[in-house]
């Protein structure tokens, strides 16, 4: 069949705005940050499928793509594995500890690493396409575990730094395309919903930026709290249902217009600091707190509480949502698994380190042995360090098929699934 000049023009032109879309896998599965899997998941008591033991823990969270699994290490390796098997497809060498999560778009996968660059590496073959440095990298304090991680879309990888900016650089070569200056420190990890990047900093600012220039569209500043009154944000934000949802060291979770940047409404929880990104699935947000110990389920357009489940340690892993399971990491070294309607436990999994090590941190009751504080002298700092030393997951989830995966800070790769 002849086609005629006029539809051809016609279909031209469609032809040149309709190009692919550039899915990208990254923290939180999607540049969204939604937390959402469409996968089966581990309904049942699961079993270890395969286990990977690098020389650093693993603060970093596995991403997914294409049949092997991709993870980075604080021993300054980018690794890549078969996700059936555990076969180790490469692994690539950074300047620095790697505490940031990849993110993997048009066979490349880029990832921030500690001493201020960003890496590009083609997901096949573990070789090295380029390089881009940036501003010296900083530590707001000892529990400024995480850097940014990167997302990408239109062809653009988007991160923050410890210098203050959010860069932006072209996927296939690393070339700057824009830098916006925030006011402090940025290692909360861009989401992108649209054409607008959102990301915190931490004065307490959370910022939406033109995705094509950087330039500014607004910024909403968090409320404060008496000991902590820059409402820092350290965590990510996650975009859904026209909202964006986020945390702060000063107790609150947020949840602001996503065009507007108008508060919607906030809720501040007792004792504990916000820091990991909220998951969105069927209306409901849910998120770990830290000094609290709890998991938190919320009515996303009004902020009511719908359950709460506590845990004895703090959560900064990011909880994961796949087929009604909500799955989190504790500093406790345990992976817990819960009814996303109800928040009851469906199963607990124990990291090998934890199980050696629980008994010198809890005592009988499951609770924080007295003498363990009075060892740290008080010292917050040495009394994290101990919790860290039990294998705690601080490593965000991420589920694939009947797998789930996930890093600790015992230096092990887990990859679970149902017995």
């Amino acid at each position: 069949m002849k086609t005629s000049g006029y539809l051809f023009a016609v279909l031209l032109l469609i032809s040149s705005y309709c190009s692919p879309t550039l899915v990208c896998q990254t923290f939180q599965h999607d540049s969204s940050h939604t937390g959402v899997y469409s996968s089966r998941g581990i309904h049942n008591a699961p079993r270890i499928a395969w286990q990977y033991q690098t020389d650093g823990p693993v603060l970093s969270s596995p991403v997914v793509y294409a049949g092997h699994v991709y993870v980075g290490s604080c021993d300054g390796y980018l690794y890549a594995f078969d996700k059936e098997s555990g076969k180790q497809i490469w692994k690539v060498r950074t300047a620095g500890q790697i505490l940031s999560t990849p993110a993997i778009a048009d066979g490349i996968v880029v990832v921030v690493g500690g001493e201020g660059a960003c890496y590009a590496v083609d997901a096949a073959k573990g070789t090295f396409l380029w390089r881009a440095t940036f501003g010296v990298e900083k530590q707001y304090d000892v529990w400024d575990y995480f850097r940014s991680s990167p997302v990408i879309a239109a062809n653009t990888v988007i991160f923050g730094s410890g210098d203050g900016y959010v860069y932006a650089v072209d996927l296939h070569s690393g070339t700057l395309r824009w830098k916006f200056e925030t006011q402090a420190i940025v290692h909360a990890s861009p989401a992108v919903s649209g054409d607008t990047v959102f990301v915190g900093d931490y004065d307490g600012g959370m910022y939406a930026l033109n995705i094509t220039d950087g330039s500014f569209l607004w910024r909403f500043k968090t409320v404060g709290d008496t000991y902590y009154p820059k409402g820092e944000i350290q965590g990510s934000a996650c975009v859904a249902n026209g909202m964006v949802f986020f945390g702060s060291r000063d107790y609150n979770i947020y949840a602001l217009d996503e065009s507007s940047g108008q508060g919607k409404w906030n809720f501040k929880v007792p004792f504990g600091w916000v820091i990991s990104t909220p998951a969105f699935a069927n209306g409901t947000v849910y998120f770990g707190t830290s000094d609290a110990h709890r998991i938190y389920a919320m009515d996303a357009m009004t902020g009511e509480v719908k359950w709460v489940f506590r845990a004895n340690l703090n959560f900064f892993s990011s909880c994961a949502v796949a087929n009604n399971i909500i799955y989190a990491g504790c500093m406790n070294g345990k992976l817990y698994a819960l009814h996303a309607e109800t928040g009851d436990t469906a199963w607990v999994f124990q990291t090998q380190e934890s199980k050696i090590r629980y008994a010198t941190v809890m005592d009988s009751t499951d609770r924080v042995r007295k003498d363990i504080v009075e060892r740290s002298g008080h010292s917050l700092k040495r009394m994290y360090e101990m919790f860290l030393d039990l294998g705690s997951i601080l490593s965000s989830p991420a589920v694939d098929g009947g797998f789930v995966f996930f890093g600790s800070t015992d230096g092990s790769i887990y990859a679970l699934e149902e017995r």
